[in-house]
């Protein structure tokens, strides 16, 4: 025969595994620290007189002479000095204009 069924929830072992929270809230933090604070007491030493009198000045460093500037010794340089004492001196070329005459070909037909 058939029976209405109940339903009932598992006994499972992670339940039993489980671990409780300890984790700390902020009010409790902040007391601890509180207390940790007014344990600990801050004593200053006096001054001992004797570091200041015994301390002394620093020297300046000497300066240096002023640099003076020198000027670059390029080899483009070096070579065109080179080729200007080796080259003979050139007569000039003359550069007047001389017409050539006009083909008459291009005036008789469409070229």
């Amino acid at each position: 025969k058939s029976k209405i069924t109940h339903p009932k929830t598992p006994q499972l072992l992670t339940r039993q595994r489980h671990r409780p929270t300890m984790v700390k809230s902020t009010a409790e933090i902040e007391a601890e620290e509180a207390e940790k604070l007014q344990q600990f007491k801050f004593k200053a030493l006096e001054l001992n007189r004797k570091i200041l009198e015994g301390a002394l000045v620093p020297k300046k460093p000497a300066s240096k002479e002023v640099t003076k500037p020198e000027g670059f010794q390029l080899e483009i340089e070096k070579r065109l000095q080179e080729r200007q004492a080796c080259k003979k001196p050139e007569e000039k070329e003359d550069t007047t204009f001389h017409p050539r005459p006009l083909p008459t070909r291009i005036l008789e037909e469409v070229v």
